[in-house]
């Protein structure tokens, strides 16, 4: 019987106006341990010593994994990756009341004001 897969905790955000995302990959619990990380247009894949995890990226969402920059690691959080991405346009409308938030974001950049269309 295989082991089952350590959980990688994985967050994307895509920036529609910018054509890129921000893929991050949150340390795996058992910490510290080596992973292989698969990057294809419409799924990322996570190889462990415990087993192997697909994460599938929404059929609206497409990346670029041959643009990866921006790559680093950022202590209690995980790996951070930025791509090129190509996104449609979500035709399901999720009710505020089951949002729920996830992650918390520093203050504006200097790069604020190309985020304010997104």
């Amino acid at each position: 019987m295989a082991a089952a897969a350590a959980e990688v905790r994985v967050f994307v955000e895509v920036r529609r106006r910018l054509r890129s995302a921000l893929l991050i990959l949150g340390e795996p619990k058992a910490g510290g341990m080596p992973m292989d990380i698969s990057v294809m247009p419409s799924s990322l894949q996570v190889k462990t010593p415990e087993g192997c995890t697909e994460t599938r990226l929404p059929a609206e969402v497409r990346l670029a994994p041959s643009t990866c920059r921006g790559l680093r690691y950022v202590a209690g959080d995980g790996l951070h990756l930025r791509l090129q991405a190509q996104a449609g346009l979500c035709t399901v409308d999720v009710p505020v009341s089951t949002r729920k938030l996830l992650r918390v974001l520093p203050l504006p950049s200097e790069n604020w004001g190309a985020l304010v269309g997104e």
